[in-house]
Parts: C-alpha cells; structure tokens; sequence
C-alpha cells in the first residue's frame, strides 16, 4: 500500500506540473541500466509516516521531490552495460538479420510455443507462432521502419520511458521503453525524451542548489539542463 500511494503521488504531482522532469538525450550516449533504484524506491516509501506527512507533501512540491525522487544508496555504481542487456541483444540481432526467422531469438521463442508453453510481452500471453510473428517480430520491424524514416515522433515519452541520474550525473536507463530505446540506438535517432523519475542524492548535493546553498527546484532545473547537454 505504502509503495502505491508513493507511486500515485508521483504520477498526480507530474500531470501538475508545467515542467516535468523530462529530458531530451542522444540515445547513443546512454549506456547504462539498472532496476535497483525502483527497489530501493518501494522501501523509503515503507519508511514514511504517509498520514502524517501527505498534507506537508502536497503544501511543500520541494519535499515531496525529495522524498519521493531523491534515492540514496549505491544503487548506481551497479549499473550495468545497456549493450550488454538482452533486450538490446534481441534487438540487434534482428534488426542487423535480412531475415529474422533465422535469428536466434526467433528460433528460441519457437521452441517455447512448440513445447507448449506461453509468451509473455506486453500484453496478453501469446499461445501461437503466429502470435510469436505477429505480435513481436512483425511489431518490432515496424518500429524499427518508422524510426528510421521519421526518429523519433513526439508524443509518446512514455514509449521510450524511465531513467534515473546517478551521483555523477550520469543517466541511468531504467524499465520502459528498452525496446524502443535499443531501436533508437541501432537506427542512430540523435534525441528522444527521458522521463526522470528518481536522482541520487549526492549529485543533487553537487549540481542541483539554488543560490542559498539549498536544494531547490530552479536549482534542479538548472542541473537537468547540463545533462542534456552533456547528452547530446
């Protein structure tokens, strides 16, 4: 329950504001990943006194960013290679294949449906090779197309999805849109949206302070735009 009413007020304070925390990088220049901050994220949410603190949350936008975006911990220095992931693996594969029948990736995913077995991706469970094409194969080649013939299209932030800064101010690719992402990078789309949702607390010490020395959201402001640019 703790971590859904983190979660919900996250999702409520982002449709509020007039600036998201959302930034715009080369995809070619993200190369980490990691899952550990969304864990270390469901345990401070365990540790916070919701009845007593929702409404100082919502009065206070500058506390709220702290505690619900603000992950201490050293969950960033065990990030991982991105190119080393598997989802960039399949998609590289494939998208480097003239026919993706032969790829491992398809011949691995017809042995599960030939042992009767289900495919889970994003959506529904797929019980037949022709799902198998269809809904992953075919679906994936059609993304690979337009983002070669069109980039990256705006207005589906969400589609490329989540990522997290490090102590160092290096962007971290989190769950949410890794397909997509593995695409952007494959067909060289040179700037796609990242949607922000959790900062180690040290870099936010270094970079993200407004003139009295103290956090602020001008201040982190200023600090997302020097990673965009970094990132470009």
């Amino acid at each position: 329950m703790a971590y859904y009413i983190g979660k919900s007020l996250k999702v409520m304070m982002e449709k509020m504001a007039n600036d998201p925390l959302v930034i715009n990088v080369n995809p070619g220049k993200v190369d980490l990943y990691s899952t550990k901050p969304h864990s270390h994220f469901k345990k401070r949410c365990k540790k916070i006194s919701w009845g007593k603190s929702l409404k100082n949350f919502l009065l206070d936008k500058e506390e709220l960013i702290r505690q619900l975006y603000f992950i201490s911990g050293d969950w960033d220095l065990k990030a991982s290679s991105y190119r080393d992931y598997e989802t960039y693996k399949y998609m590289k594969e494939i998208y480097e294949s003239d026919d993706y029948t032969q790829t491992q990736r398809y011949k691995d995913l017809m042995e599960v449906i030939d042992k009767g077995e289900k495919f889970k991706h994003k959506g529904p469970k797929m019980k037949t090779k022709e799902d198998v094409r269809e809904r992953y194969f075919k679906r994936y080649l059609k993304v690979f197309k337009s983002m070669e013939e069109n980039g990256y299209l705006p207005g589906k932030a969400i589609d490329i999805g989540f990522a997290a800064i490090g102590r160092n101010g290096e962007v971290i690719k989190m769950q949410r849109g890794r397909h997509r992402l593995a695409i952007a990078k494959l067909v060289g789309v040179e700037s796609i949206p990242l949607k922000v949702i959790y900062i180690h607390p040290k870099w936010v010490e270094k970079e993200a302070i407004g003139i009295r020395g103290e956090f602020s959201l001008e201040g982190l402001g200023r600090a997302l735009n020097k990673v965009e640019g970094d990132y470009r």
